[in-house]
């Protein structure tokens, strides 16, 4: 049994510039009427706080919860929308792989005119959010698109122009990732962010939440789905979303969903602009979309756009008067780095160097060499990594801007260029982060490589001089999870296993969502005297969470012959055979190594650990002195 070392947060997450974030909606705050609405904002009641925010909303659906946030309340700024999976999925591993990919489709897509983007990433107390701009309420108190419907049926000339934006938005997303299916299409997941212009947000993400252990059901709305998206295992294509688009054209049309059945031949088109004629036609179209067989419905939304520009020409039916501002057709730089660090951030590494190799290499921004040499890096290509993060580094230094700021930049390209090196390199990957740990003009860049150099000293078994940087960082930092649970891998390392338990128990009160901490804390509990029984709440613990690993299913199997418990054995036995193999050969074997384990564990004949002595050659050379336990 050996813990391995958590390598930590990334520190590219809290690197999102509020004045970008502003930047990115210059358009719509030139707008009188986002800008009144701003400015009301400034006297809505919180309703709490989440973080470094201030809740001014907050919306509940059966997949999701929603945090409409400021985070001051004294100036007018673009509210920050948060959303996160609903508690009773946090667990759920299952649930939450296919949430991640669902967010990773989402945010490739969002570059496209008429998807809400998505900022980033945020972890907050524990859980993971989506980062997105927050909707601001219309002159009716309408969010989404489905408010605007319950207030009463928009003019057709409403209509006509969000079927064509509807459908629009889809093409362009589609030609940005190629057979992208929504899954989840319906007015209330378009919100009216700027001025009765509808945004199409949710990709997947109530799908994505039926896809769990528990095997629930669909958690979308059953009136939208097709028939056969209403099997939550069912692989959909576009159609699916074509059936969903009738069932919307048909309720802003008359107000009511209409059920699935067979497609009419529609009758030949004739462009008179009548209103009537106009009308007529859009609900045939619609009754097309919703047909009951696939076949019968168009096959994608350019299709569905065609058809539109001969019911209704654009030159017939522009624009309407009451429309603010329509979305940028051309993505904002700040928007295509914001997609590549979501991407990075939700370990899609393949997807984050598909979507930046997409990119002009000639024009691209530091960041994305950057984000590209972090995902190189993560798929052990070391040697590409460097040479994306050598780019990155050049392509910064190249640029004018102030002092002080290039210099912040620049150590974090090192950070990140020591982290490429780590994997082959390790000396030189030390001596990058020595150097920054004593420089960096950036705290968290200089915590960072603190922690790195610490988890790199583990590694080569240079464990005090590891305890010393840990220590130190800890003095400043007496909260952070990721330097307890190092702190604790450090103590396993040394045989102080009853320190490495009171800091990983440390770690698992300051994150007791995340199952590594657990685990890490099960370990060291089976080899304290009478610890076993411990130990396998322990491990349940992190079974609980989400870990289904083959890894925490044997620790907890080998505590459970510990402490002689058939019950739990049987059971875990079964979670084995579930989740990591059901070969009953493989089964039969880690039931030995399990039970033999746990004799060597209560007879005290397990290996021992080789304890590293106190280097005070190392210690009078950097004139430092252990800290007091």
């Amino acid at each position: 049994m050996m813990q391995s070392d958590d390598t930590g947060g990334s520190i590219i997450g809290s690197r999102r510039s509020v004045h970008e974030m502003t930047a990115e909606l210059s358009s719509l705050n030139a707008s009188p009427f986002y800008k009144t609405r701003q400015l009301v904002l400034a006297d809505t009641p919180t309703k709490g706080r989440l973080g470094d925010y201030h809740i001014i909303a907050e919306y509940q659906t059966p997949a999701s919860e929603v945090y409409v946030c400021l985070r001051e309340m004294d100036v007018p700024q673009p509210p920050v929308a948060l959303k996160s999976f609903r508690s009773e999925f946090i667990f759920d591993p299952v649930a939450r792989r296919a949430f991640n990919r669902e967010c990773a489709v989402w945010a490739r897509a969002s570059i496209a005119p008429g998807i809400l983007p998505i900022w980033g990433l945020e972890e907050i107390e524990g859980r993971t959010f989506i980062s997105m701009p927050g909707a601001l309420p219309g002159p009716r108190g309408e969010i989404t698109l489905k408010d605007l419907i319950d207030r009463g049926l928009p003019p057709l000339e409403m209509v006509v122009f969000f079927a064509r934006l509807i459908a629009a938005s889809l093409v362009a997303a589609g030609r940005v990732v190629p057979g992208l299916v929504h899954g989840d299409l319906k007015p209330s997941n378009m919100l009216m962010m700027w001025g009765n212009v509808p945004i199409i947000s949710d990709f997947g993400v109530a799908r994505a939440a039926s896809h769990s252990a528990r095997g629930d059901a669909l958690l979308g709305t059953p009136a939208y789905c097709s028939p056969l998206a209403r099997d939550p295992a069912a692989a959909l294509s576009v159609v699916d979303d074509v059936y969903s688009y009738g069932v919307i054209l048909g309720e802003l049309l008359t107000g009511s969903r209409q059920k699935p059945g067979r497609a009419k031949k529609g009758r030949n088109v004739s462009i008179d602009g009548s209103a009537h004629r106009v009308r007529a036609e859009l609900l045939a179209l619609a009754r097309r979309c919703r047909a009951q067989s696939p076949s019968e419905r168009p096959d994608n939304f350019e299709n569905i756009l065609g058809m539109l520009n001969l019911i209704a020409p654009e030159d017939q039916w522009p624009v309407p008067g009451q429309i603010e501002t329509l979305p940028n057709p051309i993505a904002s730089p700040y928007r295509i780095k914001s997609v590549a660090r979501t991407l990075v951030l939700l370990e899609e590494f393949v997807s984050a160097l598909d979507f930046i190799a997409s990119t002009d290499s000639k024009t691209r921004p530091w960041e994305l060499w950057m984000f590209q040499g972090i995902a190189f890096s993560s798929i052990d290509k070391p040697v590409r990594a460097r040479a994306s993060l050598r780019k990155a580094m050049a392509s910064r230094s190249a640029q004018a801007a102030e002092v002080e700021r290039r210099s912040e930049e620049l150590d974090l390209i090192m950070y990140f260029l020591a982290a490429a090196h780590r994997q082959d390199r390790p000396r030189k990957a030390a001596k990058l982060l020595q150097q920054l740990a004593s420089n960096s003009v950036d705290l968290e860049t200089s915590a960072s490589a603190t922690y790195s150099l610490a988890a790199i000293y583990t590694e080569r078994s240079r464990l005090k001089e590891a305890e010393w940087l840990l220590k130190k960082l800890l003095s400043a930092r007496t909260e952070d999870a990721v330097i307890w649970n190092q702190l604790g891998t450090v103590y396993i390392r040394l045989g102080e296993f009853e320190l490495a338990a009171d800091a990983y128990r440390q770690a698992v009160r300051l994150a007791p969502l995340k199952p590594l901490y657990y685990n890490s804390l099960g370990q060291a509990l089976m080899y304290l005297p009478g610890g076993a029984e411990e130990a396998l709440r322990t491990f349940d613990r992190a079974i609980d969470s989400g870990d289904l690993t083959r890894q925490t299913l044997t620790y907890a199997l080998t505590a459970a012959y510990a402490i002689n418990d058939p019950g739990e054995t049987v059971r875990l036995n079964l979670l084995i055979f579930q989740h990591v193999t059901s070969d009953p050969g493989m089964l039969n074997l880690l039931n030995r190594q399990a039970a033999n384990t746990a004799v060597r564990l209560k007879n005290g004949t397990m290996p021992a650990f080789r304890r590293a002595r106190r280097d005070r050659r190392w210690e009078k050379r950097h004139s430092l002195t252990i800290p007091p336990d």
